[in-house]
């Protein structure tokens, strides 16, 4: 009985100082605590403790390396961009301090953006754009293609719009790949389609060529689709009360989506619109919204781009339901469309997860990661972009802000996102989580330790794991058809999700830890760290 208060003692007081001591104090404190956790003293103390419960799980997780779940590549690593953080208006050139923090990052492969005003405006040099103008209160019934907006409206000339970002993504990866959403509301077809023009003509071919070098952006880019609008399901509650309001919206995005596919096919066959449907099933028209944009839009598109935002420890539990439903309704058409989430990352209700701090923490990145455990497996996702690239004050993977004195840094976001960049492999193996607890079954929100097993083409297996509990540890067995030695554990952790909100002071506080192993051991066991985000490297002996 001593023995075990004394315990009790020990792990209380590690908890209430875990967030006070040096992370390198309290990770050798970890480490002592792990070896004893794996006693037989422990383990009696444990079978009759809940107390332990909240310090310690353990599982097996089974991987089959002969079964493949899907092929991936890295388009599931992409991001939005946004903000003029990165360009120095004054000089016409992408900002110095922006371009080494860029080339420090991952090689981006598919960046979404949007812009301000009509698709042709938009490209225009800064000093020789018009106004540009928005809607305000125009009810759906004048909601049609040809309409002139141009009565009244502000001046958006210094807003950054596409080529600006266009630069600065092509600074991080001169070969990506993008998706762009046009603004149909205050775009003609035409203009869409002069837009393509200025994207992809060949060098000096077209006045639309001529104006993208006139910017510095050497050759023409590679465009996957355009995203119909950034969120235009009509999801206002005044609407969706209103019968005839609602199915004059939804006649006039589909009758609006056709005509740009239309004039795009003539000129462009292999570029696709990508209509937006919503990716809340709670949210009232879900289905209204949905199920006729899909349906009528099929034959036009190859893809569909959603959004999904997700709370705090729940994310897995949340990601399911509603792309099952989606899912359904593609497969009612007939036809192979594939998910673009063009926009994904952390969000809560009350408005509480959107504090840069919450939004740049550890935590953060830990729920991020979470949900990509979650979305690796799933086929019917062409696409991922993070939300987003570079921020004065939010979500941004680089850091412009709060806490930088405006320097850009790469925040806890961008080095999980690098991190798995460096460890992506070529597909998804099967892999089973055997244990009763709620905290390892990926569908309850309690869920507090995800995991997604990868496989190369050269027989390396990487094992991702996810723990965002800031008090329990997973002593994890694994079993195998063969047997594998673990080569290198690449890991981000803090003494608690909120340890180290970031800024300039911190930056060296989040980096990745990458340890090698030369031992021919066979793995058969690993304890994941509270609060961290860890990728093994298996190879066969």
């Amino acid at each position: 009985m001593i023995k075990k208060f004394l315990a009790v003692v020990i792990c209380f007081l590690m908890i209430i100082n875990s967030g006070f001591v040096y992370a390198s104090d309290y990770n050798a404190m970890k480490n002592a605590f792990s070896l004893y956790r794996w006693s037989d003293l422990d383990r009696l103390v444990r079978e009759d403790s809940s107390f332990f419960d909240l310090l310690w799980d353990e599982c097996t997780i089974k991987i089959d390396e002969t079964a493949k779940v899907r092929d991936i590549d890295k388009n599931l690593l992409g991001v939005h961009i946004l903000t003029d953080t990165f360009y120095d208006y004054k000089k016409g050139a992408i900002k110095e301090s922006y371009q080494d923090v860029a080339n420090k990052m991952y090689d981006v492969p598919i960046f979404r953006m949007g812009s301000l005003g009509n698709a042709v405006n938009a490209l225009k040099m800064p000093e020789d754009r018009e106004v540009s103008y928005i809607l305000d209160d125009i009810g759906y019934e004048e909601y049609e293609p040809g309409i002139d907006y141009s009565k009244s409206g502000v001046n958006l000339s210094n807003s950054p719009q596409v080529p600006e970002k266009i630069l600065a993504a092509l600074m991080n990866n001169p070969d990506a790949k993008f998706i762009f959403t046009i603004d149909i509301k205050r775009t003609y077809p035409s203009e869409t389609v002069d837009f393509l023009h200025f994207c992809t003509d060949e060098n000096g071919t077209s006045k639309w060529a001529k104006l993208r070098e006139s910017w510095g952006i050497e050759n023409p880019i590679d465009v996957i689709g355009l995203e119909m609008g950034n969120e235009l399901y009509f999801m206002d509650e005044e609407y969706w009360t209103d019968e005839e309001h609602m199915q004059l919206a939804i006649e006039w995005y589909i009758s609006t989506c056709i005509s740009h596919a239309e004039a795009i096919e003539y000129e462009f066959p292999d570029i696709k619109i990508i209509p937006s449907i919503d990716g809340t099933p709670t949210r009232s028209g879900f289905e209204t919204w949905n199920v006729p944009v899909i349906t009528s839009l099929a034959p036009y598109i190859d893809y569909i781009a959603v959004h999904k935002y997700y709370t705090i420890s729940a994310s897995i539990f949340k990601v399911n339901p509603s792309f099952d439903r989606i899912k359904e309704i593609i497969k009612s058409t007939g036809r192979d469309i594939k998910i673009a989430l063009t926009e994904h990352s952390t969000w809560d209700a009350d408005g509480e997860n959107r504090l840069p701090m919450k939004r740049q923490s550890l935590g953060a990145l830990l729920d991020v990661m979470k949900f990509m455990c979650a979305l690796l497996p799933q086929e019917e996702f062409y696409c991922a972009n993070y939300h987003n690239f570079i921020d004065e004050t939010g979500w941004g993977m680089i850091r412009a802000g709060n806490g930088t004195n405006g320097v850009p840094v790469i925040s806890a976001i961008g080095k999980g996102f690098t991190m798995l960049n460096e460890n992506y492999g070529d597909s998804v193996l099967l892999h089973t989580v055997e244990n009763g607890s709620a905290y390892t079954d990926m569908n309850s929100v309690n869920n507090n330790l995800a995991c997604v097993v990868m496989g190369k083409e050269d027989g390396t297996i990487k094992v991702m794991l996810v723990n965002d509990s800031n008090t329990r540890e997973f002593g994890i067995n694994f079993e195998l058809e063969n047997e594998y030695k673990l080569t290198k554990v690449s890991k981000i952790t803090a003494p608690n999700e909120y340890s180290y909100i970031y800024g300039s002071e911190a930056s060296d506080l989040f980096e990745i830890q990458n340890t090698n192993f030369s031992d021919n051991n066979t793995f058969t066991s690993y304890i994941v760290p509270s609060c961290s985000f860890v990728i093994l490297t298996l190879e066969a002996k």
